[in-house]
């Protein structure tokens, strides 16, 4: 399966927003700064249908 970029989609002006095209199983470094830049930026970010092991979860 070709890698996708991650995106980011704001949820609503109060409540974070929505990382999308990322498996969390297996995130890229680009992934990670995106991510990281999300967080930074919205305070809350969602991720939907990721299948994570209960410790891939807590890493």
């Amino acid at each position: 399966m070709a890698h996708q970029t991650a995106t980011i989609r704001t949820m609503t002006p109060g409540c974070g927003a929505e990382v999308l095209g990322v498996d969390l199983a297996n995130p890229s470094n680009s992934d990670m700064e995106t991510i990281r830049a999300a967080y930074r930026d919205y305070g809350v970010i969602f991720f939907r249908d990721q299948k994570l092991t209960p410790e891939q979860h807590i890493a």
